[in-house]
């Protein structure tokens, strides 16, 4: 039984799966966040950004605050379909966040 267990044990294997995985992940939730952008913001995002929260950071330098609420109630209507729930808890926290600044669309 020993012998079976060590030969197929995949757990020293579990992080070659895992990492591509997440990185996957990673990619596609920061594509949402790009196509999610308003047509009419004509931005250009920095190379730098790689992952959704700089995205997020670099986003609220440039708009306002209205633009940026409209922005998380597409994003959340976007994570709802895709199933992402990270997406989506992403932008309910921001959102909830804008509103408890009293900032009306």
């Amino acid at each position: 039984m020993t012998r079976y267990k060590t030969l197929n044990d995949l757990a020293d294997q579990a992080t070659s799966f895992r990492e591509p995985a997440i990185e996957y992940l990673r990619e596609r939730r920061l594509r949402i966040l790009l196509v999610t952008l308003p047509r009419n913001a004509e931005l250009n995002p920095p190379s730098w950004i790689k992952t959704p929260q700089q995205l997020v950071g670099w986003l609220m330098s440039q708009r306002t605050p209205q633009a940026l609420l409209h922005y998380f109630a597409d994003l959340e209507d976007v994570a709802i379909q895709a199933s992402d729930l990270v997406l989506l808890r992403l932008a309910r926290q921001y959102r909830q966040g804008m509103k408890t600044l009293n900032i009306r669309i």
